[in-house]
């Protein structure tokens, strides 16, 4: 299928919307745990919700977009989100805040599975470009969140504002291609895929890793606040930090070709940044070393999604939603963990331990994929 730039620019600013959106629930979650009386565990699941709804949305885009076309997968996707948010900002319980969270995200993954699904295809560097505008938002978002908590109307504006962004974008959805996907014969399908070890190891190393960083994403604001004891508005810009390093990565490896062994050093360098602040003081020092646990992994997502299209070219869409319904799985998976981990131990360091843990061992998969990779894929 033919990519034309519009597509591009619509899926770029699509993916600022949803940026906002998902970076702002991390720098929210200190006010929303004063206001709603939200403990430890409860903060996971708010972030286990956003991690299973994506999930899940990815994997219903696949069978949306052979159904009916991945221009109803985006305009689903955006619509939901904003639907989302407005419950978010809402919100008057905790469990509210769960649901709408798991909502917001599930329009995420329905948007994002169409997009870099059709991104993916070019194998031109549109995919990383997309992705970078995805973080361009989610550097705004968590600067909107902090200083709407420091000095404006609180934590409800940030959702509320990201959900007026995302409608905006849902008529963008007319700029991808109509009607569902043609059929292809020489499509292996979802238990091809799964019985090629090259495929099943670069879900692996995706899934494990956007679970840490959804985890130390979702994490990091709380762990500023309370372990830290940063100011409310410096703790919800902290992810700011991550997302720079995150988005400047990206757009320097917009026209790179990234090998898989490169994935090694990418995570293995975010592992050591996370562990490195439990034990380095000041506020300066652990905003660059959140800044380089961004940079680190910046670039692991568009290699994985690009690796996976150019080896497996003919299943890219139903490649693509595995991949990213792994991802979302861990990522409900991770925060919980590092949720439940920090009230047993006391204190919210113990989930940026989860999430270092949780880094190694997407490096661990990476060295793994690297070997694999040396073989032909569809054998």
């Amino acid at each position: 299928m033919s990519r034309v730039p519009s597509t591009v620019r619509a899926c770029s600013l699509a993916f600022v919307g949803f940026g906002l959106a998902a970076a702002s629930l991390g720098p929210i979650l200190p006010g929303i745990r004063h206001d709603l009386g939200v403990g430890d565990v409860g903060t996971g699941l708010a972030i286990a919700g956003a991690g299973a709804g994506w999930g899940s949305g990815v994997l219903t885009s696949s069978r949306l977009s052979r159904a009916r076309g991945r221009r109803t997968s985006f305009a689903a996707g955006t619509t939901l989100l904003s639907i989302g948010l407005l419950l978010l900002a809402a919100a008057p319980i905790g469990a509210i805040v769960v649901f709408a969270s798991f909502l917001f995200s599930f329009g995420g993954g329905l948007l994002t599975g169409a997009a870099n699904a059709a991104l993916a295809e070019a194998d031109d560097g549109s995919l990383a470009m997309a992705n970078g505008f995805f973080g361009l938002g989610a550097i705004t978002g968590p600067l909107i969140a902090s200083a709407l908590v420091g000095i404006g109307p609180g934590w409800r504006a940030a959702p509320a504002l990201a959900a007026a962004f995302c409608a905006l974008t849902i008529p963008l959805a007319r700029s991808l291609p109509p009607g569902k996907l043609p059929p292809s014969p020489e499509r292996h399908g979802a238990r091809g895929l799964l019985r090629r070890r090259l495929y099943v190891l670069l879900v692996a190393v995706i899934a494990i890793d956007i679970a840490a960083e959804a985890g130390f994403i979702g994490w990091i604001a709380t762990y500023a606040d309370e372990a830290r004891g940063w100011p409310d508005w410096l703790a919800a810009g902290s992810p700011t930090a991550f997302w720079t390093g995150v988005t400047v990565a990206r757009f320097l490896g917009v026209r790179a070709r990234f090998a898989p062994w490169t994935l090694i050093p990418m995570t293995t360098t975010a592992a050591t940044a996370v562990l490195l602040l439990l034990v380095i003081p000041g506020a300066p020092a652990a905003l660059a070393l959140i800044f380089i646990v961004g940079a680190g992994c910046g670039n692991v997502f568009p290699v994985v999604v690009a690796t996976s299209a150019r080896n497996f070219p003919n299943d890219v869409d139903t490649g693509t939603a595995i991949m990213l319904g792994a991802t979302g799985t861990l990522e409900m998976v991770v925060p919980l963990v590092l949720g439940s981990a920090s009230a047993l131990a006391g204190t919210t360091a113990a989930g940026i331990v989860v999430v270092a843990i949780t880094f190694g061992l997407a490096s661990m998969a990476a060295v793994i994929a690297t070997v694999s990779g040396r073989r032909p894929a569809y054998t």
